[in-house]
Parts: structure tokens; C-alpha cells; sequence
């Protein structure tokens, strides 16, 4: 359709347009606020044009550069957007000054079609050039000539039906506003239509926005603080542009939208720092983990969604540093592989990977050692300075939470590991995650139990048969203040040995062993350079001071394990009282349970990688039939339990749990499926009270029970002894005695037994 090259007058007051339409149409209308959204968008350039060639172009721009990173053509652009915004706030457009600008922008706008700059990086030629240009198009539209706006709109095309995410709603933005500069309704429409669907919940296995709101990408990797906030930034802005008109995006779009930022997203924001688990690549950025690119969204979605205002407020204060977020609990990411904790003063996440998802990616020469990133990486912030310009000095076989090889291989655009069973249950203020790691000839069973104050990590069944040095790390962050070992200062040191080792303590964090263990502490001065990992990055050496702590588990080591608590914002000076009063208590650590229960809370956290039981701290038996993690809450009257199952292929759960030596019952209960397989389910149950009647034959008079005083079984109905037995629940006999009031079993563990005596048959907890 043909453009007049003057369609109407306008007039710029105050960086706002204000216009006179010929006719008061809805594209006209969408036109007026595209203008005035980008003119307030655009930064000033008031100096460039001095320096522009006759020919449009610049001297220091290598206009053949075909790198994929920081492609130098797309400079020529950013300039004369710049230009455009300087024009625009000129009033009087017959100015000598205005005059030379135009002049200057439309020779800039001729060089680029004349020279038809072209990267290697498919992202620049199909939308990177095209995201620049719409603002120059729309603030130009009425002083360039008409062939030269429907040259440029060539440009603006959906090049692939396989382009989703951030890409496919770029491009499909670029098409929209071909609609508007070309009066095309049905254009206009298409292309919402196209962003819309970027924008809506997607089904399991799919790229987008994930039923526990999440952002996955490139195959299914967590991209919530990268790729996603370019969604959110370019849907946001079209519910704004579009609201009210006929062809406009529902204005429900922003309960997505909504649930995309305050539900997943400021989950990943510590102030200023996005958790490096999330942001793909970008980690090999200086300055990739920044959470400011939001801002503008957050400051849109204020107005757009003012019933949950305050939160969005409260976001950008926490980003600007004005105010901390007061998120606290716990959350699940079930489709993303991730959990995250967050209390008041600290936030810690665990990111995982496995055969479902993508779990990093190296590509255009980005992130090119972050291979152990998405096995099982922790990430622990207090001040958020932890980890600020710190990966260049990194060790990459020491990320923080993982264990693996010493080694770094290459890798490419995707990376996982081929088990399943990788997840965890959370109840919403506390939570566990399993990972069942494979990778590099390397297993290992690995959890993570969050409770208010701590962070016990454990691992069981490491196996090697790689010919490197397996390690665990626990922590690799910069270095603040002193560094103690088992309540001493010590000097710094690269890699010091120490045996026999109660605690490691740093910048307010202190890592407990509830077994002694030897532990390697590293805290010393180390330099690198950004190139390293990312080839965009400058060749320059960067120094600063890492503290490092890590376990050696050996050369092919067989069935190692290790069990460690992190309890953040706790002082140096509380740390030995901690210790000897230590709620922790951990249950079970091998390749079929895994468990951990709190004393101080009265809660539990178990992992079950096949059917087991676990006895809880009150004599309580829970018997699962079936792999799965769960959270028990006893700190009411009720039993509370959060059930999943991680591995993300059962319908159903079954469970026994056994009151006492009398009591117990059966529960069954549906698992999540479809987009929702993976996510916790509740259950509470009134425990049942000893009756007295015997379990499996409840016409006798014989009775049972365990006085703890004196570790005796007390028999009640016997007139004169009787022989009885005592068996475990594999029929083993243990104790067989003649017998009239009680039995010795001072002798035996806790656990489930068997008690044996004429007809009677019951079971008993010690």
C-alpha cells in the first residue's frame, strides 16, 4: 500500500506528541501511543551526526564485521536512533540543525540498504537490525519518503515457523508495526495473534511460559531472567499499545504476565543480581547476572496491573536498592529443574538438570566452561556480592553444590543427563530436591532439605569410573573477611587440607559437618580474564580474593557420601553454641533414602529412590511403596505431608505409616500429571491413638508397649510365662525367652518389630 511521505502534521511538546488526526481511526490511535512510547524510549545521540561520513556512514564502524557477538554494523543503528530522538525534540523542523539531522538520517538510513550489513549470527540479520529500525520508522514515518519506509519493511517478516519465544515475538512485533506504517489491519491482528501465543501457557515439553510459570527455552532450559524478561518487556508493551481497540490484546494477558514476574521471576531477584542458574549463557557476561533490564516493565505493569501494584513497586526498589524484597518461603519449580529458598537476609537455589530439560548451553563463543553449571549448582546470596564479576576467577569443576570430575569438557547448544528421577516437594515455606546425577561416568544420589534457617546438603552412593579426581564443592563465591576452621582464624591459603573438621566459616555462612570430614579451603588472591569464557568479553586480566570449599572423594571412588549443613546469617561468635545444640538430625543418607528431620520445627524431609521407611523422631514409621520425595509436618495435632514425585512418571502414591506398635494406616492418593507431573500434593491425617487391640487378632487379651524408661517391653494379659519372640520385619529372630511381664530390648535399634507369644502376633516401635 502506498504511503504519502507527509500523512499528518505533527507537533512534539514536552517529549509527547501531540496529534491531530485526519480521521480518529484505532490504527492512527495505536499510532500516536507507538510514538510517544518511543520517543520517550529513545535516547538522545547529539553528537554523532558531527562525525557521520557524506556517504551516511561512520569511520570506526567495521561495516564488514560478521562476528556473532556485539556485532559492530548495529551501531550504525543505535546512532541514528539517537539522531531520530534528537530530531524529534527539535521545534522548529526548518532549523539549520534539523535540516542537517534529517539530511544526516535519511544518508545513514541509504548507506545501511546500499552496504546490507550481514552477521554470522542468524539473531542480528533477522531481528536484531529489525528491533531498531521499528522505533526509527515509527518517530521518522512522517519525514521519510514512502519507498523508503516500505523498502525497510521488507525486513519485518516472521522468517520461520520454528521461531519461538523472545524470537518469535520480536519478529512478530516487527510485522505489527509493518500494520501500522502500512495501514494493514489484518496484519496488525495476525501478529498480535502471534504474540499472544508467546505469551500463553504452554503444555509440558514445550518452550514458553511453564505451568509453574517459569521461562524455558533452547530446548527447555531455565531462561526466566534472560530470554522471558524480553517477553514480558515486548507483551507488556502491546497490551498497553493495544488496550481498548478492536484488534487489541485480551486484557487478561496480564494475569500471564502477572504470574510470569511475581511468581517466578522475583523469586530469581536478590536486589541488583539475578541467581546465575537462570540467566543461560549470559553467566560469562560481565555484568549478565544484572536484573535492571526489567525496570521498564515492572514501571509498565504498575499501571497496567494496579491491584498488585505494590509489588511491582516493591521489585524496583528491590532491583534500585531502595528497599528489600520481603519474598520469604519456599518455591518449586517443577518444570525448570530449580528450587529456591528465601528468608529474610539470605536466598539459595538449587539448580538441577535432567533428561527432561535442557540444562546450560555454550554457543557464539559464550560460557565456554560452565559444563557443570546445571548439576546440581547452588547458589547462596546474603549481600548479593557474592558472586559480582567473580566467574572469570572461578575453578569450573568447583561450582558451588556440584559434584563432578575435575575436568571441563566442551559442549555445545544443549546439555542434560539421561536420568529421570530429579525434583522436590515443597510445602510452600520449606522444601527438598533430589537429583540422581549421571554424567562424566559419575553418580552420585543427591538432596537438599531447606529449612528456615539451614541447608542440609546430602550425597550418597558416589561412584567413579573417571580416571580424574572426584570433588564436591560447597561453596565458591568471593571472600569477605576472615576465614575460620572449627572456630580458628587461618591465613590464607590456595587448597589447604584440613582433617577432622566441625565447621568452615565466612562472611557470616558457616558449613557444618555433622560427621568430622577433611575438607579442602581455599582463600587467596586469583586472576583471570572474562575472554576466557566468553570470546566477546575483553582480553584483560581481573583479580579479587574467592573463598572455595571443597570435599575430595577420590579417584573412582565406590559408594562415597558426604553430609553437610549451611546456616547462613549466623555469627562467627554463635557458631560452637549452634554446634553443640545442632536441630538437625540426619535420618538416613544412602542410594535408597535419603532424610533429615528438624527438631525445632518438628518437621522431616525424605527422599525415596525405591520403596523404604523411614522412622521420624517421634517413634512415627512412614513406609513408601514407591520412589517419591515428601515433607512431614508434625508441628501440629495433625500429620502433614507434601508428597511428589521427581522422577515424574506415577499417578499414585502409597504409604503405610505406623502410629505405634497398635495403629496404622493405609493412604493412597493421586499424583499430579500432564503439566502439572512433578508438583507437591497435601495430605494430613489425625494420628490414630493406641486402642489396645491387637492389630491381627483382636480376640485376645494380650497387649504390648514400649516404656521408654528403662528400654523394656511391657506385656499386659499374660496369667504365667509364656515363651515369646521378638523378630525384625525380615523374620529374623532376635530375642526368644519365657516371659511374664516384659522383655530387655536395650539391645535392639530403633525400628519396626514383631512380638511373638501363643496365638498373638503384634508389631511394636522402638
Amino acid at each position: 500500500m502506498f504511503v504519502p511521505e507527509i500523512i499528518i502534521q505533527a507537533t512534539v511538546t514536552h517529549k509527547k506528541m501531540n496529534v491531530s488526526l485526519a480521521a480518529n481511526t484505532e490504527i492512527e490511535t495505536l499510532y500516536s501511543r507507538l510514538y510517544n512510547d518511543y520517543l520517550e524510549s529513545s535516547v538522545i545521540d547529539s553528537s554523532n551526526y558531527k562525525s557521520q561520513l557524506a556517504d551516511g556512514s561512520w569511520s570506526d564502524i567495521n561495516y564488514a564485521s560478521r562476528v556473532v557477538t556485539y556485532w559492530p554494523p548495529m551501531n550504525h543503528l543505535y546512532r541514528i536512533r539517537g539522531m531520530v530522538r534528537y530530531y524529534c525534540e527539535q521545534k522548529d523542523k526548518n532549523s539549520a540543525l534539523s535540516l542537517k539531522l534529517l539530511n544526516n538520517i535519511k544518508s545513514g538510513i541509504s548507506f545501511w540498504q546500499v552496504k546490507k550489513p550481514v552477521s554470522d549470527n542468524w539473531f542480528y540479520n533477522d531481528i536484531g537490525k529489525q528491533v531498531e529500525f521499528i522505533p526509527i520508522l515509527i518517530l521518522m514515518r512522517n519525514y521519510l519518503p514512502a519507498t523508503t519506509i516500505n523498502d525497510i519493511c521488507t525486513y519485518f517478516v516472521i522468517a520461520s515457523a520454528n521461531n519461538t519465544g523472545a524470537n518469535l515475538l520480536e519478529m512478530a512485533s516487527s510485522t505489527a508495526i509493518r500494520g501500522v506504517l502500512q495501514n494493514d489491519v489484518a496484519t496488525i491482528s495476525a501478529s498480535l495473534t502471534k504474540i499472544q501465543s508467546v505469551i500463553s501457557p504452554v503444555t509440558k515439553g514445550t518452550d514458553g511460559i511453564q505451568a509453574d510459570n517459569s521461562f524455558l527455552f533452547h530446548g527447555l532450559q531455565l531462561f526466566s531472567t534472560l530470554y522471558n524478561v524480553s517477553i514480558m518487556r515486548g507483551a507488556a508493551f502491546w497490551v498497553e499499545m493495544t488496550n481498548g481497540l478492536s484488534f487489541g490484546l485480551p486484557i487478561e494477558n496480564k494475569i500471564g504476565l502477572r504470574n510470569a514476574i511475581l511468581k517466578a521471576n522475583r523469586w530469581f531477584y536478590y536486589g541488583d543480581i539475578a541467581d546465575f542458574g537462570t540467566v543461560g549463557r549470559r553467566v560469562s557476561q560481565i555484568n549478565g547476572t544484572r536484573t535492571s533490564d526489567i525496570l521498564p516493565t515492572l514501571k509498565r505493569m504498575a499501571k497496567l496491573d494496579p491491584e498488585n501494584e505494590s509489588d511491582y513497586v516493591l521489585m524496583m526498589d528491590n532491583i534500585t536498592g531502595n528497599k528489600k524484597d520481603s519474598l520469604s518461603g519456599n518455591q518449586h519449580f517443577y518444570r525448570a529443574d530449580c528450587m529456591v529458598q528465601r528468608k529474610p537476609g539470605y536466598y539459595f537455589s538449587v539448580k538441577m538438570c535432567s533428561s527432561r530439560t535442557s540444562g546450560t548451553e555454550s554457543g557464539n563463543g559464550e560460557n565456554l566452561k560452565g559444563f557443570w553449571l546445571p548439576f546440581g549448582a547452588t547458589c547462596l546470596m546474603k549481600n548479593g556480592d557474592e558472586f559480582r564479576q567473580s566467574f572469570p576467577l572461578w575453578d569450573w569443576t568447583k561450582v558451588p553444590g556440584v559434584t563432578c570430575t575435575e575436568e571441563v569438557p566442551t559442549f555445545g547448544w544443549s546439555i542434560n543427563q539421561p536420568t529421570q528421577f530429579v525434583g522436590g516437594v515443597s510445602n510452600g515455606k520449606n522444601g527438598a530436591c533430589t537429583m540422581q546425577l549421571n554424567k562424566q561416568s559419575t553418580q552420585a544420589h543427591k538432596s537438599w532439605f531447606m529449612f528456615d534457617n539451614e541447608i542440609v546438603a546430602l550425597g550418597a552412593g558416589i561412584t567413579s569410573t573417571n580416571t580424574k579426581q572426584i570433588t564436591t564443592s560447597l561453596a565458591q563465591n568471593k571472600l569477605h573477611g576472615k576465614v575460620w576452621v572449627n572456630g580458628l582464624s587461618v591465613t590464607n591459603g590456595d587448597k589447604v587440607l584440613y582433617s577432622n573438621v566441625k565447621s568452615v566459616y565466612n562472611d557470616s555462612t558457616a558449613y557444618v559437618f555433622p560427621t568430622p570430614a577433611k575438607v579442602y579451603v581455599s582463600n587467596s588472591l586469583k586472576s583471570g580474564n572474562w575472554y576466557q569464557i566468553n570470546n566477546s568479553q575483553r582480553d584483560t586480566i581481573v583479580k579479587d580474593s574467592i573463598f572455595s570449599v571443597y570435599l575430595n572423594h577420590g579417584i573412582a571412588p565406590v559408594d562415597s557420601s558426604y553430609a553437610y549443613i549451611v546456616v547462613p546469617r549466623i555469627g562467627v561468635d554463635k557458631l560452637a553454641a549452634y554446634i553443640n545444640n545442632n536441630p538437625l538430625k540426619v535420618l538416613n543418607n544412602n542410594k535408597v533414602v535419603q532424610a533429615v528431620s528438624h527438631s525445632g520445627k518438628k518437621m522431616t524431609g525424605v527422599v525415596f529412590y525405591a520403596g523404604g521407611q523411614i522412622i521420624l523422631d517421634n517413634g512415627y514409621i512412614i513406609k513408601s511403596y514407591q520412589p517419591c520425595a515428601i515433607m512431614v509436618d508434625l508441628s501440629t495435632d495433625s500429620l502433614i505431608m507434601h508428597v511428589s514425585d521427581p522422577g515424574q512418571t506415577s499417578t499414585s502414591a502409597l504409604f503405610q505409616i505406623y502410629y505405634n506398635a497398635l495403629q496404622y494406616e493405609t493412604i493412597q492418593l493421586s499424583l499430579p500429571t500432564g503439566n502439572k507431573s512433578g508438583a507437591s500434593v497435601r495430605v494430613s491425617r489425625m494420628p490414630l491413638k493406641p486402642t489396645g487391640i491387637n492389630v491381627e487378632n483382636r480376640n485376645v487379651d494380650v497387649k504390648i508397649f514400649v516404656d521408654k524408661k528403662d528400654d523394656k517391653l511391657r506385656i499386659q494379659g499374660l496369667e504365667q510365662y509364656q515363651m515369646a519372640s521378638v523378630y525384625n520385619p525380615k523374620g529374623q529372630l532376635l530375642i526368644t525367652q519365657s516371659v511374664f511381664r516384659d522383655i530387655d530390648i536395650s539391645k535392639l535399634s530403633s525400628g519396626v518389630y514383631i512380638f511373638k507369644c501363643l496365638n498373638n502376633t503384634l508389631l511394636f516401635v522402638k
